[in-house]
């Protein structure tokens, strides 16, 4: 389970790749009370189908262009999930993974007013890792959700990053956890990165 409703400000989108593109909007979603952050911006990436004629293109073809006039959106069950960025080293381009987030978008609701502020999720899965840092009083927790590949019907990971205010009380890593989160993407420190921030945490006693 790795499921994220969330809505928000729409502060800035475009499309990226030719062969498998991909629609990305920057938004600024509700922040937190328990982090001390001004701004929770994050990117939530769409695949779209590169043929403007098919059912899915056309789809994308309505949003790219409902885009121009809107400035708040809202998504269903988007997830965190490993992405690909291309980034120029030198005269050649490579492309690394890192956590963000992933969205059909068909889920994908879009308004010219503002929507409520939705920012709300839930995931399972098993610790892979576990630390507590006593002088910041963070937990931080690596959630690995099992899922089946559709194209080869194999199990493969994501994982999940978590960061929980206080102490679970002893090591969790190897137990199966619940987490109600909220999205984010600043940590406490100021860092540019995508989690879950946990509101509760039920450990299994599997």
């Amino acid at each position: 389970m790795n499921n994220f409703n969330i809505s928000g400000e729409i502060l800035r989108f475009g499309i990226k790749g030719t062969q498998y593109p991909k629609l990305w909007i920057h938004a600024q979603l509700i922040s937190p009370k328990e982090l001390d952050i001004e701004h929770n911006k994050v990117f939530i990436n769409f695949d779209i189908d590169p043929n403007p004629n098919s059912k899915k293109g056309k789809a994308a073809e309505y949003v790219k262009s409902k885009l121009q006039t809107s400035s708040f959106f809202f998504v269903s069950e988007a997830m965190i999930t490993q992405v690909k960025l291309s980034k120029k080293v030198g005269d050649t381009w490579e492309t690394e993974e890192t956590t963000g987030i992933k969205a059909n978008i068909n889920n994908l609701t879009l308004s010219s007013s503002r929507i409520d502020s939705v920012n709300i999720g839930l995931c399972k899965g098993k610790v892979s890792a576990y630390t507590y840092t006593e002088s910041t009083d963070y937990s931080k927790i690596m959630v690995e959700e099992r899922y089946r590949n559709p194209l080869n019907n194999e199990y493969k990971s994501r994982y999940l990053p978590m960061l929980y205010k206080g102490s679970m009380g002893s090591d969790i890593t190897g137990r199966t956890v619940f987490v109600n989160a909220m999205l984010c993407g600043m940590t406490p420190n100021r860092e540019s990165k995508v989690y879950g921030l946990a509101k509760k945490i039920i450990v299994y006693n599997d």
